[in-house]
């Protein structure tokens, strides 16, 4: 009986080991020093060592500035597969961390191909909200989705026209359990297969570009009549009925304007098995544009489908405007 719950408890431990995320960054918490993270900085003023303030292990990474008209960043490389979905996190610690006009802290994400460089299959760039210059250990967290072809990255912290001291450590890029996008060619990889345009009058166009979030190919549709409405549609694959879904995509804007009553509105139109788009309900959503010009921002959304739902028509809508909109890496996953 003994031998057997012990051969129990092993299987049990081994079966744990085997499915746990493997972080993707080396040296994520510095024990080994600053081995395998180097300093990119564009002018000089910026010091990286490792230190002995840290909030897990024994040591952290410092940073210190000294120079506001510096840009400096943190970086190393870390292998990843191509069409995944990564978890990111880290803790940082600030002290007297001021910044210059258009300075700041972020997180860039360069994906490369095989042979290619930094950037050559695509890019994140994710702010690092600092309000106030001294701030204790502080969690940051973020998840991305890598582009085609990737098959690593440069995982950068940059310090911007800043001034201070930055802490950081356990950075943590793990693979995510693979959830299936319910969007077909939600990259416009494939052109404009499997995406629609209705509209009320005409004016609108639509068309694969070659500006891009993500891969190498995004929608853009240009919008020329400010009396028209335009959605750019697809249908979802499966749905599940009273099931969350997660929702999120890439939009830029250039000279975007409206007209009374217009606006830029992400809509869902649930439908029941042999019923037509909304026959189990629907969802509006409106994305505030502010400024005709907007580089790519990201959307996110959650919602639960209505009762007897089986899939959904996904529609932007742009209604009563001129200008043009870009489109890029629509998810629509299980919660």
């Amino acid at each position: 009986m003994k031998k057997s719950l012990v051969s129990f408890l092993v299987l049990l431990i081994v079966g744990e080991l085997t499915v746990m995320a493997t972080n993707c960054v080396p040296n994520p918490g510095f024990e080994a020093g600053t081995q395998s993270w180097s300093l990119w900085q564009t002018l000089s003023g910026t010091a990286f060592t490792a230190d002995v303030v840290f909030k897990e292990g024994a040591k952290s990474a410092m940073l210190i500035a000294s120079n506001s008209g510096n840009q400096g960043s943190l970086y190393t490389y870390a292998a990843l597969s191509a069409q995944k979905n990564y978890r990111i996190r880290f803790w940082y610690k600030t002290q007297n961390l001021q910044f210059a006009a258009s300075g700041g802290l972020a997180l860039v994400l360069n994906y490369n191909k095989q042979g290619g460089g930094n950037g050559s299959t695509g890019a994140h760039f994710v702010p690092i909200n600092i309000t106030q210059p001294d701030n204790d250990w502080t969690l940051f967290e973020t998840a991305v989705t890598t582009p085609v072809d990737t098959v690593k990255c440069q995982f950068a912290i940059s310090l911007q026209y800043g001034t201070g001291t930055f802490w950081v450590d356990g950075v943590v890029m793990d693979e995510m359990p693979e959830l299936i996008n319910l969007i077909p060619n939600p990259g416009f990889e494939a052109g404009t297969q499997s995406w629609s345009l209705w509209q009320t009058l005409s004016g609108t166009s639509f068309t694969a570009d070659m500006i891009f979030k993500e891969g190498v190919k995004s929608a853009m549709l240009t919008a020329s009549n400010s009396g028209n409405q335009g959605s750019l549609y697809t249908y979802s694959g499966t749905l599940s009925a009273q099931k969350n879904y997660h929702v999120r995509f890439w939009y830029k804007t250039q000279n975007l304007q409206f007209a009374t009553g217009g606006g830029l509105v992400f809509c869902l139109y649930y439908n029941k098995q042999g019923g037509g788009n909304g026959s189990a309900g629907s969802q509006a959503f409106q994305i505030n544009i502010t400024q005709p010009d907007n580089d790519w921002t990201l959307f996110e959304t959650e919602v639960a489908t209505p009762v007897d739902t089986v899939k959904c028509q996904f529609a932007i809508s742009l209604q009563y405007a001129t200008g043009t909109f870009w489109l890029d890496g629509v998810v629509m996953e299980t919660k």
